[in-house]
């Protein structure tokens, strides 16, 4: 995405995620992080969701969790 670790750091990757689509990710990450056994963690779905490039361009990702980490 053009970013340096260096410059991420601290923020990682919300500073490059859209505006719209901070608590769609947001949930996500939250559930997978609240449960204590991933065995019982809801299913992970995929989200498809922007993020910008270091020179502006958007772009669309998926993001699959794993609930095994």
């Amino acid at each position: 995405m053009g970013y340096p670790p260096e410059e991420l750091l601290g923020v990682g990757y919300l500073k490059t995620l859209h505006p719209d689509d901070l608590a769609k990710i947001g949930e996500v990450v939250r559930v997978q992080r609240e449960c204590s056994d991933p065995a019982l963690a809801p299913p992970a779905a995929t989200v498809e969701y922007r993020a910008f490039r270091k020179d502006g361009d958007m772009i669309w990702l998926e993001f699959a969790p794993d609930p095994g980490l």
